[in-house]
């Protein structure tokens, strides 16, 4: 009877968030798989997590910036949507909600929802456009050290050759293994490769189902492919949470062992799994590394899994202070899928969030989206150019480098105004705010003049009693040195009149000083 009365208190909810829709059996269906609540997590003793502890990689901790790829069949839709909403990279959910501008734009571009829906994209997703060794170039010019393209996101297509996942470039028009082409060409360059998963989201049907907490999710249309039984995988309907999982974590396992990772990356979508197969998964991977000599590390959001076996991800955002174990912010100057309404940021917005994210020993993932013929837009390649330009020239300030006493001098501690957190309100910097890396033997500080020059810079954290003699200080890209000088507290202070030339700087970035010789 209480399970009754509780599904009758669902059904209210949801008719009071959608009116007459939730008392039709499809409301009915929707209530029932929206409020599926993920299976409590089980006692996985600490001394079983404790197994596979493991330190940051050294590939990781100093390679500091790599390249990842949202891009799927979803971009026929949504590329030329004009969307520029919120949650816009969720299309193919929202192509089933009814009203949504997605569920729109389908209906008019490609026709009715119960006649031609998600599974159709995938006939016409032959991306004819991509090139790997042109993807490849791109992303080594511009200075990332590891990078790879997406190796499932919320919609459960599977960008590579899977034997498992029916719905795959194998079977869609593509007819060719993207992730393992791209691959190929990333690993004939030297980066380690990352890959990036997001299905946990659907697997439970919490993506396709909607989300107990967003009436605007209402109301989906189930007189479509998503009540069709031979999608139910596709849609994340199973019988039992446990057949979900089981699934969920086959899929992984093919993915580790055919493309062996080095980043096995993880969105928020974890905590709709169990820390069974949480553990599961970390045992696997982490088996599969230590036999096969990968070096290997998983990245995940909102401590899902403990930190000591993985690292902690940022989305959008970022450590408020200097953390003791490198984390990782991974960041889009956009959307996470290109819309072509939809402004792009260049490099003088990327490089600061790069230099802010690595003072705090944090790694940047940066996100380039493909357009769905799988080119990488000209916005994309020039901010990846104008990034590999400022890094040529700066790059020992970045590669190797390892917190200074302090992250920052100045108004402004952090790129996200608010710290952590997934916003995307950005500080404002002017010439007070700077920041800081070091060398790996402590001899050598580099200072990031954030803002503009106006004059000398103070360095506040750096006494000139902890100089050698014959200190130096340069500014990166310049042959050009000096002795240099204190102030009346014996701050060092840099003298830009005698380092930096008068003309502007071409590089899109902030000015980087090295100051050699510390005690």
């Amino acid at each position: 009877m209480a399970k009754i009365i509780g599904a009758l208190a669902i059904a209210a909810k949801l008719a009071f968030a959608a009116g007459l829709w939730a008392q039709t059996s499809a409301g009915l269906e929707a209530a029932r798989w929206r409020e599926r609540i993920p299976r409590e997590p089980r006692d996985i003793a600490e001394a079983m997590w404790d197994r596979y502890e493991r330190g940051v990689p050294d590939w990781l901790a100093d390679g500091k910036f790599g390249i990842y790829a949202h891009g799927g069949p979803y971009n026929l839709g949504m590329e030329d949507s004009g969307y520029t909403g919120g949650l816009n990279s969720w299309y193919p959910k929202f192509m089933f909600v009814k009203g949504h501008p997605y569920n729109l734009h389908h209906i008019k571009k490609f026709g009715p929802i119960a006649q031609t829906a998600y599974t159709d994209y995938f006939k016409r997703f032959s991306i004819p456009k991509f090139d790997p060794e042109e993807w490849a170039d791109l992303i080594v010019d511009a200075g990332a050290r590891y990078a790879g393209p997406i190796a499932m996101h919320h919609d459960g297509f599977a960008m590579w050759n899977s034997a498992l996942v029916p719905w795959n470039l194998m079977t869609s028009a593509a007819k060719r293994d993207i992730a393992g082409d791209l691959i190929t060409e990333l690993r004939k360059r030297g980066l380690r490769i990352v890959s990036s998963h997001h299905h946990a989201h659907s697997i439970c049907g919490q993506y396709y189902g909607g989300r107990p907490d967003n009436p605007r999710d209402f109301p989906i249309d189930f007189d479509s492919e998503l009540n069709d039984p031979k999608l139910a995988k596709l849609y994340g309907k199973f019988a039992t949470q446990e057949d979900a999982e089981r699934y969920w974590l086959d899929v992984r396992k093919e993915y580790i062992v055919k493309y062996r990772p080095e980043q096995l990356w993880f969105d928020g979508g974890l905590r709709w799994l169990s820390e069974q197969v949480l553990f599961d998964l970390t045992q696997f991977y982490y088996d599969f590394c230590d036999r096969e000599g990968v070096q290997g590390i998983i990245s995940q959001e909102n401590d899902q899994i403990p930190r000591r076996v993985s690292i902690l991800d940022y989305e959008r955002g970022g450590a408020r202070e200097t953390l003791p174990r490198t984390w990782q912010t991974d960041d889009s100057s956009g959307p996470w899928m290109y819309i072509e309404a939809m402004e792009f940021k260049g490099a003088d917005w990327a490089v600061p969030l790069l230099a802010d994210i690595v003072s705090k020993n944090g790694v940047l993932l940066l996100n380039i989206p493909p357009r769905a013929d799988g080119s990488i837009p000209l916005r994309q390649q020039e901010l990846l150019r104008d990034i590999g330009a400022w890094m040529r020239v700066n790059e020992e300030a970045i590669y190797g480098s390892r917190p200074w006493k302090v992250h920052h001098q100045g108004d402004q501690p952090h790129f996200y105004a608010h710290g952590r957190g997934r916003n995307t309100v950005f500080a404002k910097f002017d010439s007070n705010d700077l920041r800081f890396t070091r060398s790996k033997d402590g001899k050598v500080l580099y200072v990031f003049a954030i803002g503009a020059l106006d004059d000398d810079i103070i360095v506040q954290s750096l006494k000139a009693s902890e100089l050698r003699e014959g200190a130096t200080v340069q500014l990166l890209g310049q042959d050009a040195w000096v002795i240099p000088s204190s102030d009346a507290e014996g701050n060092v202070v840099i003298p830009i009149a005698r380092l930096v030339p008068g003309r502007p700087s071409a590089l899109k970035g902030p000015r980087v000083f090295k100051i050699a010789q510390l005690k």
